[in-house]
């Protein structure tokens, strides 16, 4: 049997990929509802296997939530002891702490393969007394190693080599086959095609630009490609579903779809900083971050999350940094797809 831990969406291709390469019974275990919605859609429900993970101990409530944890491990634990001699496919980085212990249990007693989602190459490492005590507590409640980095203001705690070890993971490099995702896809989902899929929500939630800025500068960019006669699809993140002005306005997908598998579906991509958008561009699609063309609130942020998307790049793709408007129409007129370097 294959178990894969899917609990991002940048992991869905991969795991459907690999579920269709064969015959062999598989499980899906994820903590995000809307994945499970979304592969129920596909598979037979009882293969997904959701669960609920607690919240995080580092709170002012901090001891019942500790107390919570303990109860919730000792039921999966007895949950998981059932699956032996099973291939278990991870590829979360950062903060799935709780499937970390899981999968660390699940190692005793079957084989892990490890590809990571995504790359934090440029990141520096965060040694405040903050960052060292947190690492600390996460080592000591899950039994995680991790190493705290820096991403803009926040500190993200990946998991590192010594964690790794702990569970023999074999770190594997997965080319996911598109023939057999698309195949699946098709069957299953009937989307309309446009020019543009417009990727949207959390830019203002996560306090990287502020509700005027983005209202005035999305108003303006909808309305001159409505203009220009450009078809729009809009898809709202999975988790931020509020749409403001104009976006109310355009074609709408359901936002439990992940945006990784249909973007056959539209000739050009556009997004703030989802990973969409280095996929979109490693797939041959013109992909376009507005990163630039937005006013952030801190413009470490945007160096950081340029650097990011630049990094999963494969060689030869790009993707696209324009800071105007004019600079976004003339990127959409083209037929190549060439860098505006940052």
């Amino acid at each position: 049997m294959k178990i894969f831990f899917c609990l991002s969406y940048l992991n869905i291709p991969t795991t459907i990929s690999l579920i269709e390469e064969g015959e062999e019974d598989f499980r899906v275990f994820t903590s995000n509802k809307k994945i499970e919605f979304f592969f129920s859609e596909l598979y037979e429900s009882n293969k997904i296997c959701y669960f609920s993970k607690p919240p995080l101990p580092f709170s002012a409530r901090g001891l019942i939530s500790i107390l919570r944890l303990f109860v919730k491990k000792k039921i999966i634990q007895s949950e998981l002891k059932k699956y032996r001699h099973c291939k278990v496919y991870i590829f979360f980085v950062s903060h799935c702490f709780f499937e970390a212990w899981m999968v660390k249990k699940l190692s005793k007693y079957n084989t892990i393969y490890y590809d990571p989602a995504v790359t934090f190459k440029s990141r520096k490492y965060n040694n405040s007394w903050k960052s060292v005590l947190k690492s600390y507590l996460i080592r000591l409640l899950y039994g995680v190693s991790t190493d705290p980095i820096e991403y803009g203001k926040k500190v993200l705690y990946l998991i590192n080599k010594k964690y790794l070890k702990n569970v023999s993971a074999q770190k594997i490099n997965i080319n996911f086959k598109k023939k057999n995702v698309n195949k699946i896809i098709n069957e299953k989902l009937k989307l309309n095609k446009a020019d543009i899929l417009l990727l949207i929500g959390g830019t203002i939630e996560s306090g990287f630009v502020s509700k005027g800025n983005y209202c005035l500068e999305m108003d303006r960019l909808l309305a001159s490609l409505n203009d220009e006669g450009f078809s729009i699809v809009v898809k709202s993140h999975p988790r931020f579903n509020q749409l403001y002005s104009l976006e109310k306005n355009q074609k709408k997908i359901p936002n439990y779809f992940p945006a990784n598998l249909i973007l056959k579906n539209y000739e050009y991509v556009i997004g703030y900083s989802t990973a969409t958008l280095f996929e979109a561009a490693n797939s041959g699609k013109k992909s376009i971050s507005l990163l630039k063309y937005f006013t952030p609130n801190n413009k470490k942020q945007v160096e950081d999350s340029v650097s990011y998307l630049k990094n999963n790049l494969e060689e030869g793709y790009s993707i696209l940094f324009p800071e105007t408007l004019s600079e976004i129409l003339e990127m959409l007129s083209r037929s190549s797809n060439e860098e505006n370097t940052y």
